[in-house]
């Protein structure tokens, strides 16, 4: 079912003039969906308890604007398909005239937190979702190929006790903080529109992470790997004209 409230965009998860960051975006679309789970009686305890988790494989999310800090906006999540391991949801943002002008689609998977592999969905937490049709939104692919490009900047991280959530593994979002990073500034008459993750591999406490950035005509990628040159995720901005 689709789920949402009001909220009001704050200081804290505001850049230096005062702009929605793009990682305080994912953690309020995260915010949005434990809510939702607290609603339908699958919180954060229950669902440790059974030693279960949700684990992100790909975000994918448009922006017509950014918000600015105290704006007031309606935050939403609407599940559209649960099958076998895999749950995919939307979320938007909308302005205080109900317009629309951020648009996500994710893809997550359920996973047994002791083994370690993706389990299927319960059909008690089945019954508990009401599935509804997906927003209207391009849908790209969730896998991201990296080009053959030069790596124009860089910048290496180890992964901190306060990185992590409560599966264990750094935080979905913290790949999106760690990436703006590298972000390089956006061309002129562009704006940076679209940000796609792919999460290939789970960091933990203590792995290093270097994060290469490759930049195109239409936007960059930020590879984030390991020393072996293997990827824990890759993202890719999209520009369009401002």
């Amino acid at each position: 079912m689709s789920y949402g409230y009001n909220k009001k965009i704050r200081y804290s998860e505001c850049d230096g003039v005062g702009v929605l960051r793009y990682d305080a975006l994912v953690d309020i679309f995260q915010d949005c969906t434990t809510s939702q789970s607290e609603e339908i009686g699958f919180n954060l305890t229950r669902m440790l308890g059974m030693h279960l988790g949700w684990m992100l494989s790909f975000w994918q999310i448009d922006i017509d604007k950014m918000p600015s800090i105290s704006d007031n906006v309606y935050v939403g999540t609407i599940p559209y398909a649960l099958k076998g391991c895999v749950g995919s949801r939307n979320f938007f943002m909308k302005d205080k005239d109900g317009d629309m002008f951020i648009r996500s689609n994710s893809v997550w998977v359920l996973m047994d937190l002791e083994k370690q592999q993706p389990v299927k969905i319960l059909d008690e937490i089945q019954e508990r979702y009401e599935i509804e049709d997906m927003i209207d939104m391009e849908y790209l692919s969730r896998k991201i190929k990296l080009p053959e490009l030069p790596v124009s900047n860089t910048a290496k991280y180890t992964v901190e006790k306060f990185f992590l959530d409560s599966n264990g593994h750094m935080n979905n979002a913290w790949f999106v903080r760690l990436a703006q990073t590298v972000f390089p500034s956006v061309p002129d008459g562009k704006k940076l529109s679209r940000i796609c993750v792919e999460y290939k591999k789970q960091a933990r406490l203590g792995d290093v992470m270097i994060l290469d950035l490759c930049e195109t005509d239409d936007g960059f990628y930020v590879n984030m790997r390991d020393e072996d040159n293997i990827s824990y995720a890759i993202l890719f901005g999209g520009y369009k004209h401002a």
